[in-house]
């Protein structure tokens, strides 16, 4: 990972080697009296340099020793999402971001094999154009960063670009999703490949329960089923 320091001034830095320096002033209460010569160091995950700000150290400028740290993840930090129905227009970017995920992170729990064969036998590809009416994509601004689908009380093919992972957009997208819904189904269901620990750990957290596993021969994986209970009435 590559750093850049710069006086008196948040540095915004990240392992997709993409900066971003922001005015020092609106953390400037974090600096302790008697150190107008710190610096602070801000780590943000790849591509999203003004959505979360995650953990910040400052430094004393004269002997580089830590004096501070402090995790941060405000609501108020800005954060324009939205979210709408996908359009036929949306194809391109969706293909784009399925593949995109398939090949960077879905990789590193399924394998080159089935991967391969997703991307290249055009599977991939289907599964975005035949899931198109049924799906809503989620925008940072006017770019598109993630798309899912609602399928009756399912929530199925749920999707945030590598660039966003770790942001809160996964949780922004998945609360408007669920409150969406709620309000229909005393109950919404998903799927997750039990190796894809990181999206089990996001699921549970947010209360959804585990109640099924099947085996997947063709992907040699299991699939889990998870349940979230709503309050409809």
């Amino acid at each position: 990972m590559t750093t850049l320091l710069v006086p008196g001034r948040v540095v915004l830095f990240e392992t997709f080697s993409r900066y971003a320096i922001i005015p020092f002033a609106p953390i400037a209460q974090w600096i302790e009296q008697g150190s107008p010569k710190a610096e602070i160091w801000i780590r943000v995950p790849a591509g999203v340099l003004k959505i979360a700000l995650r953990r910040f150290f400052i430094y004393n400028k004269i002997n580089n020793e830590i004096i501070k740290s402090h995790d941060y993840r405000s609501s108020k930090v800005l954060m324009n999402w939205s979210v709408r129905k996908a359009e036929n227009h949306d194809v391109g970017i969706l293909v784009s971001m399925a593949r995109r995920v398939a090949d960077t992170y879905n990789r590193e729990f399924l394998g080159d094999e089935v991967i391969d064969e997703f991307i290249n036998s055009g599977a991939c590809d289907k599964e975005v154009l035949d899931n198109l009416e049924k799906m809503y994509v989620l925008l940072y601004e006017d770019r598109i960063i993630g798309y899912c689908v609602l399928h009756d009380n399912w929530v199925k093919a749920f999707l945030i670009d590598i660039e966003y992972h770790g942001t809160g957009a996964a949780k922004y997208f998945l609360t408007e999703l669920t409150q969406k819904m709620s309000g229909q189904y005393e109950s919404l269901h998903l799927e997750c490949f039990e190796p894809n620990a990181r999206a089990i750990a996001f699921y549970e957290k947010f209360g959804w329960k585990h109640y099924k596993t099947e085996y997947l021969p063709d992907l040699k994986v299991n699939n889990c089923f998870y349940r979230l209970t709503t309050n409809w009435m």
